[in-house]
C-alpha cells in the first residue's frame, strides 16, 4: 500500500460564512483592518470560523493542512470552550508564539458565540523561533503555502485595546439588532387622518452610539496607518541598509536602527574573530573619533560582556543596576542604555549600542523587541558587509608584499598595460622608473622572508 502524500489529502475547510450572524462580517472587518489584527467568529472548535478577517499567514498555513493542524487543537482549536466557560477575555500564547485572546460576544439571540483575536508575535524572538521551524523544523512542509506572506507583529497592549473595542462594537450591534423589530412594527400602522405633524426628529440612542462606534473606527483607522508605515520600514529596511561598500552599510545599519529606537547616540560594533575583539566600524553621538577607539576584547565592559553572554542587555537606570556609571568626559544625558548582540547562526557577529534617547525616557523590553524584530535583517546586512571587507583584504593582499606593505610585481604589471594603453590613446609620452635599493636582503634576513 503506498502511503499518500501532503499534498494528496484536501486542504481543511476554514471558513462557513453563510452561518454568520447578518451584518457582521463588515463590523468585524473594520475593526481587524483598523487595528492590524487577526479576529475570527467561532460557534465552537475551530477551525472552521464563521467569519475571518485579516487572518496571520502562519495560522492560515497551519490550520489548513490536514497533518499538521492539530497542533493548534489545544490552543485556537479549544480557545471557545475556554472563552464560553470563563465568560471573559481570555488571553493565551499558541504553539506558533503567537499572542492570541478569546472571548464571547452576545450578537445573536439564542447563539452562543466568541471571538478569537490577535495572533500577532509579541516579541522577535518567537518570530525566530518559527523562522527556524520553517526552514529546517518540524514545520518545513508548510513552506510551499506561503506562511509568512502575512506576518503580524503588536505590542500586547494593542490586543488589550482591541478586545475592548470589540466588547463595545459587539453591544452596540446586540443594540441594533434588537431595535429593528420594534422599529419595523412601529412603521407597519397607517397614521390617522386627523394626525398631527409629527415631532421634531430627535439624535436616538442608536445614532449616538453609531457616532461614538465611528469614532473608535477613526482612531483604529490612525493607528493602522502608523502600523503600515511601520511595517512598509521593516519590509524595506534590509535594502536600506545594504550596500556595495561596508562602511556605507555599517553607517546606514547605525542610523536606521538609531532612528527606530529614538536614540541621540548610537555605536555599532563588528567581532574580529580571529582575534576576538570588538572593533567599533560606526558610531553617533560620540564625543570621541571612532579611529580613537580603542579595541575591546570578551568581557570587558558592557559590550564585551555582552559579546561574551550572547544576551542582550537592557539597563533602565546604570546605578540602579549596579554597574560603574560611564566617565562623566562621556556627556550621556540619560543612565538607560540597551546592548543588543547581532547573531546569524548562532554566532555573534556584533554589537549594538543605543542610548539617550530623545524623550528622556528610559529603555525598555518594548524597545528590545523592537531591536529583535530587525535583528535577522541587520545580521544579514552585517554579514554581507564582513564578507565584502574581507574580499577586498585578499585583493590587496595579492598586489601588495605582505613584509613591507609596498606594491608587487602583479600590481606593476596590471597598471602598466593601463599606463600603457591610455599613453597611446592620448598620445602622449610615457616615462618608466625603476629603483633598486641596496643591502635589501639584510631587511629581509632581519624582519623574515615572505
Amino acid at each position: 500500500m503506498t502511503k499518500k502524500s501532503h499534498k494528496s489529502k484536501a486542504a481543511i475547510v476554514q471558513e462557513r460564512p453563510e452561518d454568520a450572524p447578518d451584518g457582521w462580517a463588515p463590523v468585524q472587518h473594520r475593526l481587524a483592518a483598523a487595528s492590524g489584527l487577526s479576529l475570527l467568529l467561532v460557534d465552537g472548535r475551530q477551525p472552521p470560523a464563521l467569519v475571518i478577517s485579516d487572518n496571520n499567514s502562519i495560522c492560515h498555513a497551519l490550520q489548513s493542512s490536514p497533518d499538521l493542524g492539530s497542533l493548534c487543537d489545544p490552543y485556537c482549536g479549544d480557545a471557545y470552550r475556554r472563552a464560553m466557560s470563563t465568560g471573559g477575555v481570555v488571553h493565551y500564547k499558541c504553539h506558533a508564539g503567537l499572542q492570541c485572546f478569546a472571548m464571547p460576544v452576545q450578537i445573536a439571540k439564542g447563539r452562543n458565540l466568541a471571538v478569537i483575536g490577535g495572533r500577532a508575535f509579541v516579541s522577535g524572538a518567537d518570530y525566530r523561533v518559527i523562522v527556524e521551524r520553517l526552514r529546517a523544523g518540524d514545520l518545513k512542509d508548510l513552506l510551499g503555502s506561503e506562511p509568512l506572506s502575512r506576518v503580524i507583529f503588536a505590542e500586547p497592549a494593542n490586543l488589550d485595546q482591541l478586545a475592548d473595542r470589540l466588547q463595545k462594537a459587539a453591544r452596540q450591534f446586540e443594540g441594533e439588532m434588537s431595535r429593528l423589530p420594534a422599529e419595523e412594527e412601529e412603521l407597519a400602522p397607517l397614521p390617522p387622518a386627523n394626525a398631527g405633524a409629527p415631532p421634531a426628529p430627535t439624535l436616538s440612542a442608536s445614532s449616538k452610539s453609531s457616532s461614538d462606534l465611528q469614532r473608535e473606527i477613526d482612531q483604529l483607522r490612525r493607528e493602522l496607518e502608523y502600523r503600515s508605515q511601520f511595517a512598509e520600514s521593516l519590509r524595506h529596511f534590509l535594502e536600506r541598509i545594504s550596500s556595495g561598500d561596508p562602511q556605507k552599510t555599517y553607517t546606514a545599519i547605525l542610523t536606521n536602527s538609531k532612528d527606530l529606537l529614538l536614540a541621540e547616540r548610537a555605536s555599532l560594533l563588528v567581532v574580529d574573530e580571529r582575534a576576538n575583539e570588538l572593533i567599533l566600524k560606526a558610531g553617533v553621538g560620540m564625543k570621541a573619533q571612532i579611529s580613537e577607539v580603542a579595541r575591546i576584547r570578551l568581557g570587558e565592559g558592557v559590550a564585551g560582556g555582552v559579546l561574551e553572554t550572547g544576551r542582550a542587555l537592557v539597563v533602565e537606570n546604570i546605578e540602579n543596576a549596579g554597574m560603574a556609571p560611564a566617565p562623566a568626559a562621556r556627556q550621556y544625558k540619560t543612565k538607560s542604555f540597551i546592548s543588543y548582540p547581532i547573531r546569524i547562526g548562532g554566532r555573534t557577529i556584533g554589537i549594538l549600542n543605543v542610548t539617550d534617547k530623545t524623550s528622556g525616557k528610559d529603555y525598555d523590553d518594548i524597545d528590545l523587541s523592537l531591536l529583535e524584530i530587525i535583528g535577522p535583517q541587520v545580521a544579514l546586512a552585517l554579514e554581507r558587509a564582513g564578507w565584502q571587507e574581507r574580499a577586498t583584504e585578499f585583493q590587496l593582499m595579492s598586489i601588495t608584499d605582505p613584509l613591507t606593505g609596498l606594491l608587487n610585481r602583479r600590481y606593476l604589471q596590471e597598471r602598466l598595460n593601463e599606463e600603457v594603453n591610455r599613453s597611446r590613446r592620448y598620445e602622449y609620452p610615457m616615462s618608466f622608473l625603476m629603483i633598486d635599493i641596496d643591502d635589501f636582503k639584510s631587511y629581509n634576513d632581519l624582519n623574515g622572508h615572505q
